[in-house]
């Protein structure tokens, strides 16, 4: 996640925010799935990596969305923010039940799921036409 962040400035100025978090959420979801099927040991250290550095952008991204109409950006980051950090907080718990049921590595089959769900809203966020000009 650290090199994702350090790395992403660049990249988001060249290729935009919307493309970055789609290759970010591919990213993170071929990771995921492959340390699901746990091939192997290095395979999984890859895929640990990959996953990583494409859950590394994703909040980052949303807030910087959230704060780009000055008219709303402290209500939109609020809400960001909250929706954040409640999934950081009820995520170890829900995933620790289903892992108790299932097995951890099933249980993971719900957090894929959830990044492809996140894959579905990559546009919103795109800069506002006002803003791109600038």
């Amino acid at each position: 996640m650290i090199s994702g962040r350090l790395i992403s400035g660049r990249l988001i100025d060249r290729f935009g925010r919307v493309l970055l978090l789609r290759v970010a959420i591919l990213s993170a979801a071929a990771g995921l799935f492959l340390v699901i099927l746990k091939i192997s040991l290095v395979v999984c250290m890859i895929s640990i990596f990959l996953w990583g550095l494409g859950a590394s952008l994703g909040f980052p991204l949303t807030i910087s969305a959230a704060g780009d109409d000055s008219r709303y950006a402290v209500k939109r980051v609020s809400i960001v923010t909250l929706s954040g950090y409640t999934a950081s907080l009820s995520g170890p718990p829900i995933l620790g039940l289903l892992a108790n049921q299932v097995g951890l590595l099933h249980a993971f089959i719900f957090v894929l799921f959830a990044i492809c769900i996140a894959g579905i809203f990559t546009k919103a966020v795109a800069k506002p036409h006002s803003l791109q000009a600038h």
